[in-house]
């Protein structure tokens, strides 16, 4: 069940990422959500990175300003309790998101 839940999420944040590339030529930051770090990709950036201080490393020593779309991507299965405090940091900071939810039937129970 669990494995069907990340599964779906990973291809509509694929999905989702995809549209956005060819909706637009603004700026795009991509984070790729593996466990307990991140990795942050953005113009010549290429870095792997505590999830715990994404924020504030992408504001102050990457130099990625508030207001860029970033698109998220999950490696592996990390668990909610990874993902969800990453998404809230950004989203508080200011940083644009274009999230999807699923609902996952529970097999008729």
């Amino acid at each position: 069940m669990r494995k069907t839940w990340w599964t779906a999420i990973t291809v509509l944040s694929m999905l989702f990422g995809a549209l956005c590339t060819q909706a637009s030529d603004e700026e795009r930051a991509t984070i790729t959500i593996a466990g307990d770090l991140c990795r942050v990709q953005f113009r010549e950036i290429d870095r792997e990175v505590k999830c715990s201080a994404i924020v504030p490393i992408m504001q102050g020593e990457l130099k990625i300003p508030s207001g860029v779309h970033v698109i998220t991507r999950a490696s592996g299965e990390p668990s909610y309790e990874q993902v969800a405090p990453v998404l809230s940091a950004l989203r508080d900071s200011g940083y644009v998101l274009r999230v999807g939810f699923i609902d996952v039937p529970h097999d008729g129970k």
